[in-house]
Formats: C-alpha cells, sequence, structure tokens
C-alpha cells in the first residue's frame, strides 16, 4: 500500500498554478505555442485547427518535463531515505532552503546558481511535430530556469519527506501537472485566453511575492515540525482509506 499526503498533493498542484504565472512562463506561452503549432501566433488566433495541433504537441511537451520532474522527485526521495536514521535534521535542513528560496522569490536574496539563466534556444529543435514538442519539454524540465526553480525546489524538499518512492513521484508529477494546465488551456482557448493573459501580465509581481510568502510559510513549518502535524490533520479529516492506493 503507499500513502499520498493529501496535503502535499493541494500544495504541489496549486504550486504548479502558481508557478505558471508567478515566473516568466506565461508571458511567453505565445511563442511556446506557435512553436509547438509550427504556425504563426496570428495564425493560432485565427485556426481551430492551428490550436488543436499546439493542444497536442503540447500534451507531449507536458510528458517530457512531468517525466523529468518524476525523476527528480525519485532521484531526491532515494537519496533522503539512504540517510533515514538523519530524518529530523533533514526536515529541519529542507525547511531552512525553501525559505533562502522564499527569499530568493521575494528578490530579498540572491541566490546565484538559480538566477543563473539555463534557457533553451527554440531553433535548434524544427518545431510543430509531436517529437519536437517531447524533446522541448524534456529540456524546458532540465533547464531549471529562474521561472520555476524556486518552487520546483520546494516541491523537491516535500517529495524528499515522503515515506516512499512512489509518493514522492506522483507528487512530482502532480506539481507538473498544475503547471500544465493552464498552458494547454490556453493552446486550446488561444483566441479567448490571450488577451486575458496580457491584462494579467501587471499582476506578475504580485502573484509571485505571495508565492514567496506561501514558499517562506512551507519552510517555517518544516523546521517547527507543524507541517506534519498539519498532515496528520488532514488526514484525519477525509479519512486515511482516502489517501491510500493499494497495488495487487
Amino acid at each position: 500500500m503507499v500513502e499520498i499526503n493529501l496535503l502535499n498533493l493541494l500544495i504541489a498542484f496549486l504550486a504548479g498554478v502558481l508557478t505558471f504565472f508567478a515566473g516568466c512562463v506565461a508571458p511567453i506561452v505565445p511563442v511556446y505555442l506557435g512553436y509547438l503549432s509550427g504556425v504563426s501566433i496570428d495564425s493560432l488566433r485565427r485556426l481551430e485547427v492551428a490550436r488543436f495541433k499546439a493542444f497536442f504537441n503540447g500534451l507531449f511537451f507536458v510528458a517530457g518535463f512531468v517525466g523529468v520532474f518524476m525523476l527528480l522527485g525519485l532521484t531526491v526521495n532515494s537519496l533522503a531515505r539512504m540517510l533515514g536514521p538523519y530524518r529530523s535534521y533533514i526536515d529541519k535542513v529542507g525547511g531552512v532552503m525553501v525559505i533562502i528560496l522564499g527569499l530568493y522569490f521575494l528578490n530579498v536574496l540572491k541566490v546565484p546558481f538559480l538566477s543563473k539563466e539555463r534557457g533553451f534556444h527554440l531553433g535548434r529543435v524544427k518545431g510543430g511535430k509531436p517529437i519536437s514538442g517531447f524533446l522541448m519539454g524534456l529540456i524546458f524540465g532540465f533547464a531549471w530556469t529562474p521561472c520555476i526553480g524556486p518552487v520546483l525546489a520546494t516541491i523537491l524538499v516535500l517529495s524528499s519527506l515522503g515515506q516512499n518512492i512512489l509518493s514522492a513521484v506522483i507528487l512530482m508529477a502532480v506539481f507538473g501537472i498544475g503547471l500544465a494546465t493552464p498552458f494547454l488551456l490556453i493552446a486550446l482557448l488561444f483566441d479567448k485566453l490571450t488577451p486575458q493573459l496580457s491584462r494579467l501580465n501587471k499582476y506578475l509581481p504580485q502573484i509571485q511575492k505571495i508565492t514567496g510568502v506561501l514558499i517562506i510559510l512551507i519552510g517555517v513549518l518544516l523546521i517547527t515540525g507543524y507541517y506534519t502535524f498539519l498532515s496528520r490533520y488532514f488526514l484525519g479529516i477525509l479519512g486515511s482509506s482516502a489517501f491510500v492506493l493499494e497495488f495487487r
């Protein structure tokens, strides 16, 4: 049986959605979708078939970076399990790291490793095909640009707390799905949602600050031990049967 922590899943999904809007992902979505569809942005607005192609190839793009996130979760959780006797220290060190990431997101601290751009050039792979979307997703997942790095690292810390590897992998998949949801919705409703996305741009700094505060709060809860308490509280509300997957 594999126990899944509901609080972690909720945080991971919301973190994925917030990462989309809080980072620099949202403003360049039209460029991504134009590449995935293989047509101009103007054609995406006019042609339904182009939007469907962007959505279809976008699924492969999502599969690429979600796969990378799951691999990272598996790796981090495996390392944490190897250090099992030092679990209490791992929680506190992880909490400190999360607080530093939150302060970075608030532009209070400068972290050279996270500030270093690890972008990628779309011109290296011809767009408009599922395989190019998948390759772009792999590169996006490994790039760890300043856009997604702090939140991704925070969710990785939470994945290290899981009692088993599968729970960590699922947690990272949920984070990836949260990041992918607005992306795929925009692909399908490009002509309707891009004007709203443009209006949202002026609120991105505020969204980033809110995300930074939430990250710091998670770090404080980890250090004080209250995060485990809240996890058990959520588990008790809905019953443990709601969080257990049984594999035969």
